[in-house]
């Protein structure tokens, strides 16, 4: 007899009733908390995965950039010293362009200076009446 005053013959059923209600909660908040430990890990590995692809990512550019970068300082040392253009464009072409330009601008400023202007009017006049007397105006 128990203190409440049932056989223990009784009591097997109510238990049993007890467990099976206890268990079927537990099997409820097990696929619940399923659920949730699932997303919750898939949330982990995926955010894990793109860190993992961040970094190989990053890491692969700065590779691929140091690669390229070592690539052309051996392309510039195979390189006679008149094709690198920064040489070029300092030694040969600025020079060479610059003494042009000046020769022009020496050569007009000569022809400025030197510009005869009654000389040039008299040949002009002479040149129309010789064109005019050709075509026979007056």
């Amino acid at each position: 007899m128990t203190f409440d005053g049932r056989s223990s013959k009784q009591l097997i059923p109510l238990t049993s009733l007890c467990v099976g209600h206890f268990a079927e909660k537990l099997v409820l908040l097990a696929e619940k908390m399923s659920k949730l430990v699932a997303t919750t890990i898939g949330l982990i590995t995926s955010a894990a995965l793109l860190y993992n692809f961040q970094s190989d990512i990053e890491s692969n550019t700065t590779q691929i950039r140091k690669m390229l970068h070592k690539s052309q300082s051996q392309l510039e040392a195979a390189l006679p010293t008149h094709l690198k253009s920064d040489h070029y464009v300092k030694h040969r072409l600025i020079p060479t362009f610059k003494s042009t330009w000046n020769a022009h601008v020496e050569t007009f400023a000569h022809k400025v200076c030197n510009f005869d202007a009654s000389e040039t009017a008299k040949a002009a006049v002479k040149s129309a009446k010789s064109f005019s007397e050709e075509k026979g105006w007056k």
